[in-house]
């Protein structure tokens, strides 16, 4: 499927995503607004672990980070590494002339890409785990266009669709899944809790039920 392949991870407002002629996408989560995190602790430095072993577990992927950070001091930590690419999530959502968005949506941005082919969301302070690779190994070998997972028994309390663990091969329905991203971003966006939970199960879950692997 993929002849050359670059891979993209979003932090604070970041995405994974792997491209070949035309791309594919691995998704991290965005980081939620409480200036009284520790982003440090808890996104940036599980992510950079993270971002360390994606050449050994997903290789050929490239982690794209989409920011909206102004000094070129705060990326600096990001920068050294060849397979991460920095976007600036301010002037893509200004150029696509897309509202306030809810921060969580940013990690989705791929979607509208017509370089990325997959997209695959996950939360930035989460290791990859073993149980993670195989279920992605199945589903991008399968025929299904969707990918949807659960990492924590707690996630049986929300809707279809969990924000930090689905996927998507845009390539294989390009038409319909960036009508329904299209959608989803030019939604009035609430900036409460788990919104971005509402958006995947209002606009994602009705073309992705009955085309999905469900691990």
């Amino acid at each position: 499927m993929f002849l050359k392949i670059r891979g993209i991870y979003e932090d604070d407002y970041c995405h994974i995503v792997k491209e070949n002629l035309r791309g594919c996408a691995l998704t991290r989560e965005d980081l939620r607004d409480n200036e009284n995190t520790d982003h440090e602790s808890a996104y940036v430095s599980p992510l950079k672990r993270t971002i360390s072993l994606i050449p050994l577990i997903y290789p050929g992927w490239t982690v794209r980070i989409y920011h909206n950070l102004t000094s070129s001091e705060d990326l600096k930590i990001f920068s050294e590494d060849f397979h991460v690419d920095l976007c600036n999530a301010t002037e893509i959502i200004q150029m696509r002339n897309l509202g306030d968005l809810f921060a969580m949506t940013w990690r989705w941005l791929p979607l509208l890409d017509d370089l990325v082919d997959t997209v695959m969301s996950r939360d930035a302070d989460s290791a990859i785990i073993s149980r993670e690779k195989e279920a992605v190994t199945e589903w991008l070998a399968s025929n299904k266009s969707f990918h949807i997972m659960r990492d924590h028994p707690a996630h049986c309390f929300f809707g279809y669709i969990m924000g930090c663990c689905w996927g998507v091969k845009v390539s294989q329905d390009r038409s319909s899944i960036v009508l329904a991203a299209e959608k989803m971003f030019t939604a009035n966006h609430s900036h409460t809790y788990d919104y971005d939970q509402i958006l995947l199960d209002k606009f994602i879950w009705p073309i992705a039920g009955n085309n999905s692997v469900v691990l």
